[in-house]
């Protein structure tokens, strides 16, 4: 899955003054290029360009959609997906993304713009191995949004397709079990579309 390399500001403010680092705190005539800045510093330089974001900092909810804060969001989400499509980059990627999908999930009502970006970031997260963040996304998505709450199944289907990769990849029997035990909750219709997983999963039980 690829993402934009360069991002753009969607208001007039450079400048967030929530502390960015300073490759990422302000944008040239042609945006920010997020492959100039990790492609053009050594690899701990990047490593701290990732600590420094101020993702402990940043408010999902709709009272953070305007600038200061709508720009720090902006960016560090930015660099998340970014950094998500990159496999290179994947010291960088476990410093932000877990953050980032913490923070995210921490939230009790998202920005309504956030609904469609968020879907798309959880589908991501699960195809490049981070299943534990991906299905916290989903979940946020579907508790969060007014997009969720309305495709409240189809976000629940999708929270037990990355907690079957989850199982699958962990051989955990904790993890094995939360994906059978999330899979009971879903309605018939959904159930059977995660019929073959089920059985998988049951097979999977040590």
């Amino acid at each position: 899955m690829s993402f934009l390399k360069k991002v753009f500001s969607t208001s007039n403010a450079a400048n967030s003054g929530i502390a960015l680092p300073e490759e990422l705190a302000s944008e040239g005539a042609g945006g920010i290029d997020l492959e100039a800045v990790f492609r053009g510093w050594s690899a701990e330089e990047r490593l701290s360009i990732c600590r420094s974001l101020p993702i402990s900092q940043l408010d999902f909810s709709p009272s953070g959609a305007k600038d200061p804060m709508g720009w720090a969001r902006f960016i560090c989400f930015a660099v998340a997906r970014y950094l998500a499509s990159e496999a290179s980059l994947r010291d960088c990627a476990d410093i932000v993304i877990p953050r980032i999908a913490s923070r995210i999930a921490g939230c009790q009502l998202l920005q309504e713009e956030m609904g469609h970006d968020l879907g798309q970031f959880a589908a991501q997260l699960d195809s490049v191995g981070y299943f534990y963040e991906a299905v916290e996304c989903f979940r946020t998505l579907r508790d969060a949004t007014v997009i969720g709450r309305v495709k409240r199944d189809e976000c629940s289907f999708y929270m037990f397709i990355c907690m079957f990769n989850l199982a699958r990849s962990t051989k955990s029997r904790a993890d094995i079990q939360l994906a059978l035990s999330h899979s009971e909750a879903l309605p018939l219709d959904w159930r059977q579309k995660a019929d073959k997983m089920i059985i998988d999963l049951t097979k999977m039980v040590p």
